[in-house]
């Protein structure tokens, strides 16, 4: 996986593989730092939940869209800030490899669940312009049908793309992929 590295990235991780090297125990280092990393991504989510809902108030589509994601949302930061510190984490430490994968899927399964909820949040905000309890409700209804069955059809489509992410890291998936 390549992945242009920003600078407060890069400093980061090297400070960061420098502790967990020169540790005595690494593994309750690890720990630690995997428990602050979490908790500083629920911080960060919450602090950027409440400026975005404030910031939404104008536009109730968009409100509803945060709403809609609000619950998924917070799993996603707590697990990227989690992948910094394993990634760090050098090698050659118990484990290490499989606690990698299990939070990479941790990760891509959050990101699977933010995209779903973010769709549906899309939808339940365009059947939110268009009220059912008027006179003449012909278009509405017309409109709410229409955004329903491209909710569920792009909704499939996320769940299946996220489901083959899992699937792709797993080594022997990837090679039968490339046969």
């Amino acid at each position: 996986m390549n992945v242009i590295r920003t600078g407060f990235e890069m400093l980061l991780m090297d400070y960061a593989t420098q502790l967990l090297e020169n540790a005595k125990n690494p593994h309750g280092l690890l720990i630690s730092g995997l428990v602050l990393s979490v908790l500083f991504g629920v911080l960060v989510h919450q602090i950027g939940r409440a400026v975005l809902m404030r910031l939404s108030r104008p536009v109730p589509r968009l409100t509803i869209v945060l709403r809609m994601i609000a619950r998924s949302a917070s799993y996603v930061l707590p697990l990227i800030f989690a992948q910094l510190v394993l990634r760090a984490a050098p090698d050659d430490l118990l484990g290490i490899n499989t606690l990698r994968h299990v939070a990479y899927v941790l990760l891509i399964v959050a990101l699977t669940w933010l995209l779903v909820r973010t769709a549906r949040g899309f939808a339940e905000g365009i059947i939110s312009e268009h009220p059912l309890d008027v006179i003449d409700n012909l278009n509405a209804r017309r409109i709410h049908t229409q955004v329903r069955v491209l909710m569920r059809s792009v909704m499939g489509l996320i769940v299946i793309v996220g489901f083959s992410a899992v699937l792709m890291t797993f080594p022997a998936v990837r090679t039968i992929g490339a046969s």
